[in-house]
């Protein structure tokens, strides 16, 4: 149901066009590259649900 920067509940819509500016230092709020960088850690490599955030950085 849940993307790494979209919701269903929000017509798979971006949340918050912030997450999509790629900042620096990592610590100082969340963006899709961090969120990607997380759940690629935790192992989930070839998750759909990641295609998005996948996209948004290319």
């Amino acid at each position: 149901m849940h993307r790494l920067y979209k919701a269903d509940h929000h017509g798979y819509r971006v949340i918050n066009l912030g997450w999509l500016k790629f900042s620096f230092p990592w610590f100082y709020g969340y963006n899709a590259l961090r969120g990607l960088s997380a759940v690629t850690k935790l192992g989930y490599v070839d998750d759909e649900r990641l295609a998005d955030a996948i996209q948004a950085l290319v």
